[in-house]
Parts: C-alpha cells; structure tokens; sequence
C-alpha cells in the first residue's frame, strides 16, 4: 500500500507569521447576526449565494494554505495557485468540493477556495475488526471497544456520548485509497498520497506542514 501522510495548515511562525489563525470572517459574513460559515455541515456540502470572504490577520502572512479556525467542516483554505494545481489530482467525485473565496488585507483582495472534503459512508473501506478501536475511562485508561463494522462503531459512539470520542492509534484499511487527497473516514485528518506530497513538495507551495498518517500498511 503506498504510504500517506496528514496535510494541514503549517503552524511554523517563520512561514505563516505570529497569529494563531491566519485569517478570520470578513464583516460581508454576517448576515442578520449570523455568520455564514457556522453554516458549513462536518459531513454534508451546502449551497451558498456569496462567496466568502475571509479578512487577513494582524501579523499573519499570505500563503498557499491559510489556517482558518471558524469552519467546523473538514477542508482547507487554498491559494487559487494550489487550486489549480490540485486538479488534475483525483480528489474524489463526490467527495470534494471548491467554494469560492477571497481574502482581504491592506494592500489587496486575493483569490482563494475553500477546499472541502467529506467521506461517504457507502465507501467505506476502513478493516473495523483489524483496527484496535477504544474510549478513555475516568481512570486516565484504555477500555477497548470490540467493533466490527460502521453499524457497530456508529452504536458505540451513541452509547459514549458527545463528551468522549472513540479513539484509534492506527487504522486499516480493507483496500488501498484511489485518491490522492482524501478524508480519512473516522477522523477529522486530510490525507495525501506518497506521490502528491512529492509533487507538493516540489512545486514549492507555502503554508503546508505534513504530519505522519496513522494509515497502517
């Protein structure tokens, strides 16, 4: 199986300046008190009649992906360079999705996307009985969870309640991913291909930090 790592926004100061989110809502956000990118589902797209608009932090600096803190979806924030870039690359039909967006500092208005990602249940390929699956108890220690399929994790998380998560180290897979970049189902993590990070790599794009995958082989 190819190897994968984690890709997210950098946190190195020197790249990405002093601020802990690179950017935050622009007032054309708000709309009536509400701001429009509480709107954005962990795993559902939405449809918008705006563009967003995102303003540049004090002492943050512009870079390929900008670390952006207010949506709760899975996705990153991008240069219209990565964009492009990114395309020809198999996302995922479906599985994907481009939202225009714009980023305003003093000196000018950028073009940017928001890159989202979701994964579809009806392709999972997560090897639930070969994935060692478990809860954190009051004791500070691990209770494993015997799961076998979706069904049973989705049963679990209910019986845990929202103030705990179900917990892995490392996860396998029944069949090895076909995309290049992708959501690792279960977990929040964006997940690029061996291949893909070389050529990201290569093509010198900024703001970008690679985490190893808890993908096991």
């Amino acid at each position: 199986m190819e190897k994968y790592s984690i890709i997210r926004p950098s946190r190195d100061e020197k790249i990405i300046g002093m601020n802990y989110s690179s950017v935050h809502p622009h007032p054309d956000c708000f709309r009536e008190g509400v701001n429009i990118l509480h709107r954005f589902k962990i795993n559902k797209f939405i449809e918008l009649d705006q563009e967003l608009k995102f303003t540049l932090s004090r002492g943050a600096n512009l870079c390929d992906v900008m670390k952006e803190s207010t949506i709760s979806a899975a996705g990153l924030l991008i240069s219209e360079r990565f964009a492009k870039f990114l395309m020809p690359y198999n996302l995922g039909i479906g599985l994907h999705k481009f939202y225009n967006a714009h980023i305003y500092s003093l000196a000018a208005m950028q073009n940017y996307y928001w890159l989202q990602f979701i994964w579809d249940k009806s392709k999972d390929i997560v090897d639930y009985k070969n994935t060692t699956f478990f809860v954190i108890n009051n004791r500070n220690e691990k209770n494993i969870l015997n799961i076998s399929n979706n069904e049973e994790y989705c049963g679990e998380k209910e019986k845990i309640g929202k103030n705990r998560s179900i917990l892995f180290e490392k996860i396998k897979f029944t069949n090895p991913p076909i995309f290049d970049i992708f959501l690792l189902p279960l977990r929040g993590y964006i997940i690029v291909g061996e291949r893909l990070k070389t050529d990201i790599q290569n093509a010198g794009f900024t703001g970008i930090e690679f985490l190893e995958s808890p993908i096991e082989p």
